[in-house]
């Protein structure tokens, strides 16, 4: 299964990590740096196919060059922890994220019926992360029946959909409802 994702869903994606903060070290399709990229699909993802397109990268190195990280594609979820083998799992064989908020190094999983997939994460907000990693999994497995959820939430509920809060930026200064800067890729306040 490889996800054909078109504008209205490339922008429910970017809504779902925009309303839970996640952190600076966690980009979203063509903001993700070329160089990071190529670390991240030589280290984790090296047999990634030509049908899949890259959603999000998380960094997760402390030094920024995305050598171990979480990569999310249109069809699969590829992951490397330091000092261990990378690996990878379909979306549509997830049955189920867990999130494990240990002290140290909170835990994300991954469960399919062949197996397991950990990663630890640090130097973000795991939980925030987890939720939009969760929300987006779920929404690439079956777009249609998530649109259709939160369509029928927001009628019950009476509630305007509005989008995310304007900030302002550390780096420049720019004021936008970014995760990260549009112009000068700095973490927004």
């Amino acid at each position: 299964m490889s996800v054909v994702l078109n504008d209205e869903m490339a922008s429910v994606i970017i809504l779902i990590f925009a309303k839970n903060h996640v952190g600076s070290n966690v980009f979203l399709f063509d903001r993700i740096p070329a160089a990071k990229l190529q670390n991240a699909r030589r280290r984790f993802a090296p047999n990634m196919g030509v049908d899949e397109g890259v959603i999000m990268l998380l960094d997760g190195t402390v030094l920024g060059s995305s050598k171990d990280g979480i990569l999310l594609t249109t069809r699969r979820l590829y992951n490397k922890n330091s000092f261990e083998k990378a690996e990878f799992m379909e979306l549509a064989d997830i049955k189920e994220l867990t999130f494990k908020p240990h002290a140290l190094a909170p835990e994300i999983c991954a469960i399919s019926a062949i197996g397991t997939m950990k990663k630890v994460i640090s130097n973000i907000r795991a939980e925030a992360f987890f939720n939009s990693l969760q929300e987006t999994i779920l929404f690439l497995q079956n777009p249609a029946a998530y649109l259709a959820a939160h369509r029928n939430q927001q009628a019950d509920a009476s509630v305007a959909v509005t989008a995310p809060a304007p900030t302002r930026c550390n780096g420049c200064g720019a004021v936008g409802a970014w995760v990260v800067c549009e112009y000068c890729g700095s973490p927004m306040q």
